[in-house]
């Protein structure tokens, strides 16, 4: 194998608590191509839950190949940020959700459509692009060279951001970093398991289940980047 895959994703209280935490680590272990490391990126204080006492040893339990990291950030951003300081500049990540069990050749079948290093990758990149984030959609994962994240931290972050699809999608823009359509288009492809609709899961505590000001965060993003998402349903 020519590349070091590592697989990022962020979490919350809830999604430990109802096993599907470990469910997604377990569909990460369970991939054809091999995995250098799973890092499972957490706050250090919750805004919206309770914490859990020994929350970082109850997820390095999951698997030998997580790896928790804290950060003084509050957002599920963190899948973007908590691992940066830690991942070779030329391994590659790829950015999932927490409450999705993925199909064992996902990643394999991404790599397999890897052409420009200096590239981000999308999965169902020609339905999501008329999406209402821009072109990145974490939920149905997205994969780059850890080395054109470097600058994320240093990007004028939102102090409060429940919509880093918008976000990312931003930063990819400003940074003139191109993101492309991967191999990747079907759920079937995507998730090892879907939900009643053949659609992906929707786990406790999703913030598209909740009231937050959506269509206000992704004004403000507009206003301060100078930026239009054409898109906003």
């Amino acid at each position: 194998y020519i590349y070091n895959m590592n697989i990022s994703i962020a979490t919350i209280p809830p999604r430990i608590n109802d096993g599907s935490l470990l469910k997604c680590i377990k569909s990460f272990e369970n991939q054809t191509f091999p995995i250098k490391k799973i890092y499972v990126n957490l706050p250090k204080k919750f805004k919206r839950f309770q914490n859990i006492e020994n929350i970082e040893n109850i997820i390095q339990d999951m698997s030998k190949l997580v790896k928790v990291t804290r950060t003084n950030y509050d957002s599920p951003a963190l899948k973007w940020l908590g691992f940066l300081p830690y991942v070779d500049d030329e391994d590659f990540v790829f950015i999932g959700d927490d409450d999705q069990e993925y199909h064992p050749e996902l990643i394999y079948n991404m790599v397999e459509g890897i052409y420009d290093d200096n590239s981000v990758y999308q999965n169902r990149y020609h339905i999501v692009k008329t999406g209402t984030a821009g072109i990145i959609h974490g939920f149905v994962g997205a994969m780059c060279k850890k080395k054109l994240l470097n600058n994320l931290s240093k990007f004028d972050l939102p102090k409060t951001c429940w919509i880093d699809d918008q976000l990312l999608s931003i930063y990819f823009h400003k940074q003139n970093i191109k993101i492309r359509p991967s191999p990747i288009s079907d759920f079937d492809d995507i998730y090892y398991k879907l939900n009643q609709y053949d659609r992906e899961q929707i786990g406790v505590g999703a913030l598209c289940k909740m009231s937050l000001p959506r269509q206000k965060q992704i004004k403000e993003l507009e206003y301060k980047f100078n930026c239009y998402f054409q898109f906003k349903k």
